[in-house]
Formats: structure tokens, C-alpha cells, sequence
């Protein structure tokens, strides 16, 4: 690394470690809207939700299945066993299921790298983490349906549902243990999280007697290879005893009735309610949200009865949203795809994406514990997670480009994206348009025309010596800038 681009790392460093909204400057609305709800914007995108308006981008988006998505649906026959059913991903993967895991996490880039149904990725990433099941369990292909058919399928729906699906796939029913679950020995570890971290929050009103409680209504939900779920109820394992939870009397000999009425009950409960909400605003507004906007929130939630497009429609569009802007950092995972989205360099070998998602530790379904990735930017800000967010902007740029037969895993599209720039502060505008959808103003900009004029100014003529120099060097240095990291 040369004097002048690592004193301007050292530069960028320092504002780092706090939100960036005075580094911002005429803050467009229907941008903001787009830093969150999707993993990148791009010129095109932000271009159509101009056009036809911020509610109706978001009505889009909250309706994914009217979307075409060629580009996507191209891409993801690169890893064929996303498509395929639970029955032939066991068969086909009898004997290499330790290979479903990279197909989930390739998977999942992909889809966010390249799918129109960007709000969808971001809701499943929500949820990936609020119903965490780590890559450890036994039968991996379980993840894949779990992916697909329980976090996916109902990203915009009832919670009610969710919670349900949840609690009934085989991916739950292993990772916390309940499918060994009987009258004789109930497991306490699914009642535990249900209760702590899926629906009414550690601080929630239940006692230890009322996970105990709970853990007898869910003994017989476990597993069978023969169902078309992998779900089976087994009445043989079940306490067909009287319970008593949440001040709630459940009535002896009753069977799966048990389990479907304490997720209905807890769905439903205003504790639930409050600490989604919260979760919500959390991830789509601001480490510590407005109290005002969790309490809206947390009555939006109530009154639709937990309705995930309501409650996403209320947020995104309420005033203390409008005012966040710069003050959510990327998360890894977002900022490696939205460095992707930017760039629109191609992963060539599964390794190279594996190593990035490993370097910057979050990767789908890689955290142990049950609460899932952490959601705040204390947890990701420290000086080897910042220089391993430079080395990487540096790698999908300055390295890539210049260095392609180094053995990398990828290809450089980055010199697609430049345009014949006149002078560097055009060079600049174009870089900015790729990162976020439209140029730079105020002090933001300066930095990197300065940079990127060797300090003579924006208006320094682009000749090709100063671009073959620059182009992939400032492209890196804006992406590992704190304009880039905080939305």
C-alpha cells in the first residue's frame, strides 16, 4: 500500500466509530428508503423508484411474487440444489450433505446480489437471525427448506404463521433439541428461546415454572423421514397432563392442541408485539431506536395483528425514519454484497466467497448461539473487522482489477462501471452513482477528489495515465469509506 492511500485509510478511520449523518448532505428520501430496504443501491433502481414514487416502490417489494427477475433466475442455476425439493436433496446428497451449507450460503448471496426482491432478502436475513439454526445440526439439508420454505415463504406474513412454522420444522426441532422431547424427560431448550428470544424477550412476564409448563405442551413434536415435512406429532411421547401457562389453563387430554395454543398465545401477547418491534426498528432505523417509533410500532403490530407489510409500511415511512439517515452501520454480510452490487464482480470459485464470508465472520446460519448475528455497530467496529472491510474493497477492486491471474476467485467488472470520466471529479460522480445511486455533495465529495486528483482539485483534467492509476484505487477507498459503511 502506497503513503497516499494509507494516510487516506487513516483518515477515513477516524470518523468510523460513530454515525456519519454530518458527513451527509440533501438527504434524499426515497435514497434512504432504498440504503435500507435493499442490500445496494444501484443507478437503475433508484432511478424506477423515483419514477414511480417511494409507496409504490415499496408496495413492489412487499409484493415479490408479481416481480420478474431474469437476471436472478439465471444465476441461481449455478447452484442446483436451491431448487431442489426435501426428498431429492436427500437423495441426491446422501452422502456429501456437508456440501449443503456452502449451497445455502452461495444461495443466499446470490440472491442478494442479483434478485429484484431485495426487500424479501432483507426480511429473511431478519428472520435468519431472529429464529436462528446454525449450520451445525445433524441433517444440513433441513436448513435448506427451513431457508425456503419457512423464513422466505413467510417474510411478509403473520407472524402467527411464522412462529408456527418455525416450531414445527425439523431444522427447530433439532437445533434446540425438542425432538427428543417426552413426558419423561420434557426438554426445556425450545420452551426457553421461544419464550427469551422468538416472541416476549428475556425481560418478558413468564416465570421458570411457565417454561417448564411449556416444555410438557410441546413433548411429541419431533421428527420423521416419512413425512413430507419432516414433521410428526407423536402422541406416545406427549404429557396429555393439565397445564397452566401464562395464567392460562390448558385442560387435560388435549395433544398437538397444546403446542398450537401457546404459539397462538404468545403471537398474539403485547410483550411479543413490543419486543419485535423493537427488533424491527432496530435493524431499519437505528441501534437505539426512538422510543416514539417502537411505541407506534408496537400498536401497529397489535392492531394488525401482527402483520409484517403493516408494520414495515408504518416504519419505513414514519418521521423518525426519515430522519435516521446515516446512522445504521453494515452489517459484513451487506456490506460484502453491496460491495458486489457496486462493483459487479463475479464470484468464479465458492472458495473466494467462503474466505470473505469467514474473514469478516457472518456468513448465513454460521453463528452458533440462538440470538443470532448481533445487530448493533458495537459489535462489528474494531480494528480487525475495519481492516478486514479495507482489504476486501481493496481486493474487489485495486487487486481484482489489476492483478486477475493471481489466483483470486474473480473476475473485475468495475471497468464496466466507468464511463470515460473527463476529469476527476467526473470519475468521482461515476464511482458515487455505483455506491449509492447517485453523486456525492458537500465534504463526502472532497475527500475523494482530492484523492483521486492527486490533491489538485475535481476539475483536474482525467488523462489515462491518472486514470489507470486511480479508477480502481478510489473506487476501493469510497467503498471502505464510513459515507459507504453507515446508511
Amino acid at each position: 500500500m502506497n503513503s497516499n492511500r494509507r494516510a487516506f485509510f487513516q483518515q477515513l478511520a477516524r470518523p468510523l466509530q460513530q454515525p456519519v449523518e454530518n458527513r451527509l448532505t440533501n438527504i434524499d428520501p426515497v435514497q434512504h428508503l432504498l440504503k435500507r430496504a435493499t442490500w445496494g443501491v444501484t443507478p437503475d433502481m433508484l432511478s424506477h423508484a423515483r419514477a414511480i414514487g417511494a409507496e409504490a416502490w415499496l408496495e413492489e417489494q412487499l409484493n415479490p411474487d408479481a416481480l420478474a427477475d431474469p437476471i436472478y433466475d439465471e444465476k441461481i442455476k449455478l447452484v442446483p440444489m436451491w431448487s431442489m425439493t426435501r426428498e431429492e436433496l436427500y437423495a441426491s446428497y446422501f452422502d456429501k450433505d456437508y456440501e449443503i451449507p456452502y449451497g445455502i450460503t452461495r444461495g443466499v448471496f446470490l440472491k442478494a446480489v442479483y434478485s429484484e426482491k431485495q426487500l424479501l432478502g432483507r426480511m429473511t436475513d431478519f428472520w435468519r437471525d431472529h429464529f436462528n439454526v446454525s449450520d451445525g445440526i445433524d441433517y444440513p439439508a433441513e436448513l435448506m427448506t427451513f431457508e425456503k420454505q419457512v423464513l422466505q415463504k413467510h417474510a411478509f406474513g403473520k407472524f402467527r404463521d411464522l412462529l408456527i412454522a418455525t416450531a414445527r420444522h425439523p431444522a427447530m426441532l433439532m437445533y434446540l433439541d425438542n425432538f427428543v422431547s417426552s413426558k419423561e424427560a420434557p426438554n426445556e431448550n425450545y420452551a426457553r428461546e421461544l419464550l427469551e428470544l422468538h416472541t416476549l424477550g428475556v425481560d418478558g412476564p413468564y416465570s421458570e415454572e411457565d417454561i417448564r409448563e411449556i416444555a410438557r405442551a410441546f413433548t411429541g413434536w419431533t421428527t420423521h423421514m416419512s413425512t413430507k415435512d419432516g414433521f410428526f406429532f407423536d402422541e406416545q411421547m406427549h404429557d396429555f397432563g393439565r397445564k397452566s401457562i401464562l395464567g392460562k389453563s390448558f385442560p387435560a387430554e388435549r395433544g398437538i392442541e397444546d403446542g398450537l395454543h401457546v404459539l397462538s398465545l404468545l403471537a398474539r401477547h403485547p410483550s411479543t408485539a413490543r419486543f419485535l418491534s423493537t427488533k424491527l426498528c432496530r435493524r431499519f432505523v437505528a441501534d437505539n431506536p426512538p422510543q416514539s417509533l417502537v411505541e407506534s410500532t408496537t400498536q401497529v403490530w397489535i392492531n394488525s395483528d401482527g402483520d409484517i407489510k403493516s408494520v414495515l409500511r408504518h416504519i419505513f415511512f414514519s418521521a423518525e425514519f426519515q430522519q435516521s439517515a446515516g446512522q445504521k452501520y453494515m452489517r459484513p454480510f451487506e456490506f460484502i454484497v453491496a460491495m458486489f452490487k457496486a462493483t459487479q464482480d463475479e464470484v468464479t470459485e465458492q472458495w473466494a466467497l467462503d474466505e470473505i464470508l469467514q474473514q469478516h465472520g457472518q456468513y448465513p446460519h454460521g453463528w452458533s448461539p440462538p440470538n443470532g448475528y448481533p445487530d448493533v455497530a458495537g459489535a462489528w467496529i474494531n480494528t480487525g473487522g475495519l481492516l478486514n472491510r479495507w482489504n476486501t474493497a481493496m481486493t474487489l477492486t485495486h487487486i481484482a482489477h489489476e492483478k486477475p491471474d493471481e489466483g483470486w476467485g474473480l473476475v473485475s467488472r468495475i471497468h464496466e462501471q466507468i464511463d470515460n470520466p473527463q476529469t476527476a471529479g467526473e470519475l468521482v460522480d461515476q464511482i458515487a452513482t455505483r455506491l449509492w445511486g447517485a453523486p456525492l455533495s458537500g465534504p463526502a465529495r472532497n475527500e475523494f477528489d482530492a484523492y483521486a486528483s492527486d490533491g489538485l482539485g475535481a476539475d483536474t483534467p482525467m488523462t489515462k495515465q491518472l486514470l489507470s492509476r486511480k479508477m480502481a484505487s478510489t473506487f476501493g477507498l469510497m467503498m471502505a469509506s464510513p459515507t459507504f459503511q453507515w446508511r
